[in-house]
C-alpha cells in the first residue's frame, strides 16, 4: 500500500463534480488505475469501464465517483443516488455496500472506507470492511478530509484538524484554513496564501501570495488563481495559462499538466 491516501483539495460546493479517486494514479491519471494487464478508470462521461486485451467493457452504465481499490475489489459511489457500491473483480458485480447511506467523499484506508456520511449531517464516519462496524470519527459537518499513515486531516468551517488515528485524539487545529492538500507535505490555503509545511510543523515557508482559490497540488507543481489568472508554479517558476470555463481540479501525467474544467481537460505540454 503506498505511503499515503490522498484526496483532492476542492471545496464543498464542488464535491459533486469530482471524477478523481484516492489512490496515486488515479489522482496523475484522470480516474485510472492499474490492475495487472487491466487497466480500470471512469471515463469523460463518468462511468466507470474496464480495458482489456485492447477491448473497453462498461462495469457500471452510471456516472460514478471516488474510486478506491481495495484487495480484488473497486469501492465506489454512483452519482445519481449518492450510495456507495463495491465491486468484485473477479466476476464483475455491483453491489450496494452501506444500506441506502447517502456518501460524499469517499476514502479506503487500510480494512477501513472512511466518507462523509450525508445522511448524519456530513459527519465523518468509519466502516470497518471486515467486521462491517460503522461509526462516527467526526461528529462535525466536514468540509474536506484526507489521510496520511496513521494521521488523518479533517476540514469543518476553515478549521483543519489533525487526528492521531491510534488514539482518536486530536493532536493539532489550524484555523482559517480554506482548503489544503497533502503529499509528503501539507500545503494549506488561507487568507490569499499557499503555506508549504511539514506535518508536525516545524519547518514552514509561504508558496504563493495573492491567491483567490488554490486548485490542486501537482505531481511537480502548484495551480492557483491570482488576480493575474490561472497560475501553474514548479519550483520558483510562475507560468500563467489560459482557461474558458471554471477549474475544477489540476493533475500531471507523463509530464503533462491538466487542467480539469466542467468540460474535457486542456493539456498543457
Amino acid at each position: 500500500m503506498p505511503d499515503s491516501q490522498l484526496t483532492p483539495n476542492w471545496e464543498s460546493v464542488e464535491f459533486e463534480n469530482r471524477r478523481l479517486g484516492n489512490t496515486n494514479a488515479n489522482l496523475i491519471a484522470y480516474g485510472k488505475f492499474l490492475n495487472g494487464d487491466i487497466t480500470y478508470y471512469v471515463r469523460n462521461d463518468g462511468k466507470l469501464v474496464k480495458i482489456e486485451n485492447g477491448n473497453e467493457m462498461i462495469l457500471c452504465k452510471d456516472e460514478v465517483s471516488y474510486l478506491n481499490r481495495y484487495k480484488n475489489k473497486i469501492l465506489f459511489r454512483k452519482d445519481e443516488d449518492r450510495n456507495a457500491y463495491i465491486l468484485n473483480l473477479e466476476g464483475n458485480i455491483v453491489t450496494p455496500l452501506l444500506n441506502d447511506i447517502k456518501v460524499g467523499e469517499m476514502i479506503v484506508f487500510d480494512d477501513y472506507l472512511f466518507y462523509v456520511n450525508y445522511t448524519d449531517h456530513s459527519y465523518l464516519h468509519r466502516y470497518n470492511l471486515i467486521t462491517h462496524r460503522d461509526q462516527t470519527i467526526i461528529s462535525k459537518p466536514c468540509t474536506s478530509f484526507a489521510l496520511l499513515k496513521d494521521k488523518l486531516l479533517v476540514l469543518e468551517k476553515k478549521k483543519l484538524n489533525i487526528v492521531d488515528l491510534k488514539t482518536n485524539k486530536n493532536i493539532y487545529k489550524l484555523t482559517n484554513v480554506k482548503s489544503f492538500s497533502v503529499d509528503k507535505f501539507l500545503y494549506i490555503y488561507g487568507s490569499d496564501k499557499i503555506i508549504k509545511s511539514d506535518l508536525n510543523f516545524v519547518k514552514s515557508k509561504i508558496e504563493a501570495n495573492h491567491v483567490s482559490h488554490f486548485i490542486a497540488k501537482t505531481q511537480n507543481g502548484l495551480v492557483y488563481e491570482t488576480n493575474k489568472g490561472l497560475i501553474y508554479k514548479k519550483g520558483n517558476n510562475e507560468k500563467k495559462l489560459s482557461n474558458n470555463n471554471i477549474v475544477i481540479s489540476a493533475y500531471e501525467y507523463n509530464n503533462n499538466l491538466y487542467i480539469l474544467e466542467k468540460k474535457l481537460p486542456n493539456s498543457y505540454s
